[in-house]
């Protein structure tokens, strides 16, 4: 599926009242979340796109603050998937009505070790 698919599941479950954007508040001008992948994947899943909604819901209300999205992948991975995954945050942060100019988009590339925490795009705003 692609982002866009995603982004309108979500958003017909959300009108449903299926799902419910994390219970998490919107965390201050100076912070950021880290959006978590499967090995080997760059689509984003409901919890990843919780993440990036709730990233959304930050920049809203920080209109001032500007985005750093920066792509990891773990050891073994191919290094291009780090980039594919910030690029994919970074649309739908703009699908939601964050301007792209808003936006830097990193590429961290391969880390050394094979594990879940270097499989995620972080995204920090200042």
């Amino acid at each position: 599926m692609r982002i866009g698919g995603i982004v309108a599941a979500v958003g017909a479950l959300l009108a449903l009242g299926c799902c419910a954007l994390p219970a998490e508040p919107v965390k201050s001008c100076s912070d950021g979340v880290s959006v978590r992948f499967p090995r080997g994947a760059a689509q984003l899943n409901l919890d990843a796109v919780g993440q990036v909604l709730l990233a959304v819901a930050t920049l809203d209300a920080c209109p001032a603050a500007r985005a750093t999205v920066t792509g990891h992948a773990d050891r073994g991975e191919l290094r291009a998937l780090s980039a594919f995954r910030a690029a994919n945050v970074a649309s739908v942060l703009v699908k939601n009505g964050i301007d792209r100019r808003r936006i830097l988009v990193r590429n961290a590339g391969e880390e050394i070790a094979a594990k879940s925490d270097n499989r995620r795009v972080s995204i920090v705003w200042r």
